[in-house]
Order: structure tokens, then C-alpha cells, then sequence
């Protein structure tokens, strides 16, 4: 999940705001489609990628880590890439 400065912008919902239900979205598709499935959260601003949540079927770690989450930094993808795979 990117949380550079420039996911905070003035319109609704914010990027950030978008994000943190596109996050939603996927762990709700994720881990109805098959009950088996487990979810992360990393976040890729900052000074580096960071792991919010491990894999997990609790949508309430999701939350947490989604809470935790800061915007910060500059984006840090294909080393937040590397470190999910």
C-alpha cells in the first residue's frame, strides 16, 4: 500500500482513504473466494517497506495494521515487491 506524502490530496475520499478500501476489498474477495486464503499488509512509503500485518484471515489484524499505517516518505515499490514474494 503506497503511503507517500502524495496520497494525501483534498478530495473525497482521499487516496489514502481509497486505498484503505481497496485493502478491504481485496481481503473480503481474498478470503471468501477461498477460506484457505490468508492476507498481508505492507506498507511501501516511508524509509522503507514495512510489514503491518502478517498473513492472517482475521479482518480485524487488516484494521489494525491499516490504523498503524502513516503517510510518509517516498514509495519504495520494487523493494516492497522483493520482500512480499
Amino acid at each position: 500500500m503506497p503511503t507517500t506524502k502524495h496520497a494525501k490530496i483534498s478530495f473525497r475520499p482521499s487516496r489514502f482513504e481509497a486505498q484503505a478500501d481497496a485493502v478491504n476489498l481485496i481481503f473480503q474477495a481474498k478470503t471468501q473466494a477461498n477460506p484457505e486464503s490468508s492476507v498481508g499488509l505492507m506498507s511501501m512509503g516511508g524509509s522503507g517497506p514495512e510489514v503491518l500485518t502478517t498473513l492472517t484471515t482475521e479482518p480485524g489484524k487488516i484494521l489494525d495494521g491499516l490504523h498503524r499505517t502513516k503517510i510518509r516518505g517516498s514509495s519504495h515499490i520494487s523493494t516492497g515487491i522483493n520482500i512480499a514474494a
